[in-house]
């Protein structure tokens, strides 16, 4: 636990630094849509993954369940971890919940960390050791950047053996700030507006 939080403070503190500038990068492509004569008024959001990847869902569902509760549409999540435990019996339990839908978020791949040094020429010792020092943080030569690619697949209540609706979701982008969270928060609620999902 305090691995998870001592990567998740090192993460934020760099990418919140305002001399970085952050790449306010992302691409979300559909891949399936069904028509459904149905309008959800309530979507379960379900995230899998490794610990990267949760701190990068923990902050995006906060956007999106805001964005959708704005919108008159409850909604929760719920984190799966890759124990075996997390996969059985609270799963079990959290379908047999009230939800219109179900919208899941499953990694296709690692995620990446990679820091970029905004110098030419090597990354020195004393630089990437800042990192990990309040001090140094704010150094103008250094910066990080998550990559990772989703499959976002949406399910309706009454029949989970296939989906409605998926997307492709490819991020590369600074764990910090809020931005990057609302476009993409942004952007799966209107696509699911367009095609007559929610309201």
């Amino acid at each position: 636990m305090i691995r998870i939080l001592i990567l998740y403070l090192v993460i934020i503190f760099i990418s919140n630094s305002s001399t970085f500038a952050q790449e306010k990068i992302f691409t979300f492509t559909e891949t399936k849509t069904d028509t459904i004569n149905k309008k959800f008024k309530s979507i379960l959001l379900i995230g899998i993954g490794s610990t990267p990847t949760r701190i990068f869902l923990d902050k995006l569902k906060d956007v999106l369940i805001k964005k959708l509760n704005s919108e008159k549409i409850k909604s929760d999540y719920y984190y799966l971890g890759r124990d075996d435990d997390t996969l059985s019996k609270p799963f079990d339990t959290l379908l047999t919940r009230n939800y219109d839908a179900i919208l899941v978020f499953s990694p296709k791949d690692s995620s990446i960390f990679k820091t970029i040094s905004k110098n030419k020429g090597n990354l020195s010792l004393l630089n990437l050791l800042g990192l990990y020092t309040v001090g140094q943080i704010r150094s103008k030569s250094l910066s990080i950047s998550y990559q990772q690619s989703f499959n976002l697949s949406l399910y309706l209540q009454e029949n989970k053996s296939e989906s409605i609706w998926d997307a492709n979701l490819d991020v590369n982008f600074g764990m910090g700030g809020l931005s990057n969270y609302q476009n993409i928060s942004n952007k799966i609620y209107w696509r699911l507006k367009a095609h007559k999902y929610v309201k």
